[in-house]
């Protein structure tokens, strides 16, 4: 999954970002608007979203600690949205209430970006249709360096928590840095290896490499496509002077079936 933020203050993006090849577009009322517009974006939003549209439309309201909270829910569910992106989501009490607000009529995704919110990934996976990974808002709450290797730890124990959950895989931080495809590109193959099902993205440009980069790479599709047939035959197997046991032939099957759902841009 592919979603795409898109600022309430530019309604006329919203049409444009739903063609780009996005999974979904998330009109944002958080971070993307300041205090001062918060109700004329929200007036913005009831006006101008799109009635037909290829993709669904969802909406990231203010957390709950904000004046905005309230109001926001209001205007995402008397919009037409598809459903309600929760940032800041981090107790299960506030997140239990969203989800009953909406009695199931609307999609609800949590944006976990806090270290109470990581801690608690596991309890919060169940809630939420779909969790999202913040990465900038963790940094700055944990107080270290916004790098792949220091928050390696964060987006692994969302993705433990979807799995026992049961739930899609999460989506994993966005890329800040817009101007290069290749830095999009192999941020998505490092959240692919990590077994995130998708990137959040903040510029159409990023959905062809963000997508290019959860494709199995030639290397690891050819080294399925030699293990999978091997695994028919008699006797031990043996493939490229390595032996294979049932958890590697599990994951030859993962990484083929991956490709397959990849072509079509499916990551649940």
């Amino acid at each position: 999954m592919f979603p795409l933020f898109v600022p309430a203050t530019r309604p006329d993006r919203i049409a444009k970002a739903c063609s780009c090849g996005a999974s979904a577009v998330v009109v944002d009322l958080e971070d993307a608007v300041l205090p001062d517009d918060e109700i004329t974006a929200c007036a913005s939003l009831l006006d101008n979203l799109p009635k037909n549209r290829s993709v669904p439309i969802y909406v990231r309201i203010n957390a709950k600690e904000t004046p905005w909270y309230q109001h926001d829910i209001t205007v995402a569910l008397s919009a037409g949205t598809d459903g309600i992106v929760l940032p800041k989501a981090k107790t299960l009490k506030a997140s239990q209430t969203l989800r009953s607000w909406m009695l199931d009529k609307l999609a609800l995704s949590g944006l976990i970006e806090t270290a109470k919110g990581i801690g608690t990934a596991p309890q919060l996976a169940p809630i939420f249709d779909r969790c999202f990974f913040g990465s900038l808002d963790f940094a700055a709450d944990l107080g270290c360096s916004h790098s792949y290797f220091a928050l390696a730890h964060a987006p692994a124990k969302i993705v433990l928590g979807a799995r026992l959950a049961e739930r899609p895989g999460p989506c994993d931080r966005d890329t800040s840095d817009i101007r290069y495809p290749l830095t999009t590109m192999e941020a998505a193959r490092y959240s692919a290896d990590l077994r995130s099902r998708g990137k959040l993205l903040i510029y159409p440009a990023q959905v062809a490499p963000a997508q290019a980069g959860y494709r199995p790479s030639f290397e690891q599709l050819s080294w399925a496509q030699r293990v999978i047939p091997a695994s028919t035959a008699d006797g031990a197997i043996i493939v490229d002077g390595k032996m294979i046991y049932a958890p590697v032939l599990a994951c030859a099957y993962q990484i083929q079936s991956f490709a397959m759902d990849t072509a079509g841009e499916n990551h649940d």
